[in-house]
């Protein structure tokens, strides 16, 4: 019994450091209210004349508690892709950068034997008379060397012309030219934006929620899950394209050197085929997201104008989650449809790469035809001799008489 009156005391003493109205009475433990027995009762007799005011602590206690998740998973949300963006960027950078310069020292040596090889065998078969082509050939070929050398041997200038302009300049330029002068790929705050914005749209519907009314609760669940899915999958698409582009464009110096000859040639069409395949990738992931924003901020304006009844809370969630579930989708898509255009990109930068032989193989072509066309003709027209026969005579021979 003694325990149980223990007991007792101690939780009408914890109820009453809440219960009190007077801030300097609010410190005193329950080990005070313990000792002092009067105070304890002259303070239950205080509540009870005014029973609203436990309610109301426990109330503004509950309503805190309820706050704090909010505002933690907001703060959680503002900068995750940015901050892990730039640090992920780092080393790929970095890579690239001391791949390039060991492969461009690697192979100097051995390119240049090549080439040097290459022109003497070139210019023994035009001496003899092995290969005549026109002057503007000559030239062509020539200028293709000293490009291939260039780039293949000297780790600035492949640093300049070639990661610059595929890793650096192609996607930002393009991506700021369809989404938007704040979207580019090398910055994680547009996939921040996106993740912001629903989960702004989750804290409104889940401010409604309430002991006897989970629904908003669920709804808000469901929301957060499509949105969360949403951004990392565009953003894991991004991450994919940046580190295939790196890889490719870190081998590119043994591609471009390639290059240099016929038989090698589809090898550096390959690369180029990869290059465009993953440039387009990052540009098509750029759009996406810039189109996703502009949407999933429609619905929020929409939203926000019509948050009072429960059936406006329920469409506007129910669609942004099928939005933001659309393009995950379409996330998984953009692989196979940069696939597909950059197929026609390589093949149009192989066709400027080997006009050239085209131009001499239709030529070869067009005088193999007009030999065998002359040939053809002559077979046909003794043929046709032949079957026309002579007429029947006598024909006197030499050194005959006839009567």
């Amino acid at each position: 019994m003694t325990i149980k009156a223990s007991i007792l005391v101690i939780a009408v003493a914890a109820a009453l450091t809440g219960c009190n109205e007077d801030r300097s009475q609010q410190t005193k433990t329950v080990g005070w209210f313990l000792d002092h027995r009067d105070e304890l009762a002259m303070a239950l007799k205080a509540c009870r004349d005014n029973p609203g005011e436990l309610g109301k602590t426990a109330q503004g206690h509950h309503s805190r508690d309820e706050r704090r998740p909010e505002v933690r998973t907001a703060a959680m949300a503002i900068d995750v892709f940015d901050s892990f963006l730039k640090e992920f960027e780092q080393p790929i950078t970095a890579f690239v950068s001391t791949s390039v310069s060991t492969l461009a020292s690697y192979i100097d040596g051995p390119l240049r034997v090549a080439v040097m090889l290459y022109v003497v065998l070139y210019g023994f078969a035009v001496m003899r008379g092995a290969i005549s082509e026109p002057i503007m050939e000559f030239a062509w070929r020539a200028m293709r060397i000293v490009v291939v050398v260039l780039l293949a041997t000297n780790s600035s200038a492949f640093q300049q012309y070639v990661t610059g302009l595929f890793f650096d300049s192609l996607p930002k330029e393009i991506g700021n030219a369809l989404a938007g002068s704040g979207l580019n790929t090398s910055s994680g705050a547009p996939f921040d934006q996106l993740l912001s914005k629903g989960i702004d749209v989750a804290n409104k519907i889940y401010e409604q929620a309430g002991l006897t009314n989970i629904a908003p609760a669920l709804i808000a669940a469901i929301l957060l899950v499509f949105v969360a899915v949403g951004s990392f999958l565009q953003f894991a698409i991004l991450l994919y394209a940046k580190v295939g582009l790196g890889v490719v464009i870190a081998l590119g110096p043994i591609f471009i050197a390639l290059g240099l000859f016929e038989a090698t040639r589809p090898f550096t069409e390959a690369w180029l085929r990869q290059v465009a395949n993953f440039v387009i990738l990052l540009v098509l992931v750029v759009a996406l997201v810039g189109l996703m924003l502009t949407t999933v901020s429609g619905f929020i304006d929409r939203f926000a104008a019509n948050a009072g009844t429960a059936g406006e809370m329920v469409v506007a969630a129910v669609a942004i989650s099928a939005v933001l579930g659309l393009s995950g989708y379409i996330s998984l898509q953009l692989p196979i449809i940069a696939g597909g255009l950059a197929g026609g990109g390589a093949s149009l930068a192989s066709r400027l790469v080997t006009s050239p032989l085209i131009a001499n193989a239709t030529a070869a072509a067009g005088g193999a035809y007009a030999g065998a066309r002359w040939s053809a003709s002559r077979g046909l027209a003794a043929v046709r001799a032949s079957r026309q026969g002579g007429s029947m005579r006598r024909i006197r021979s030499q050194g005959t008489t006839t009567a």
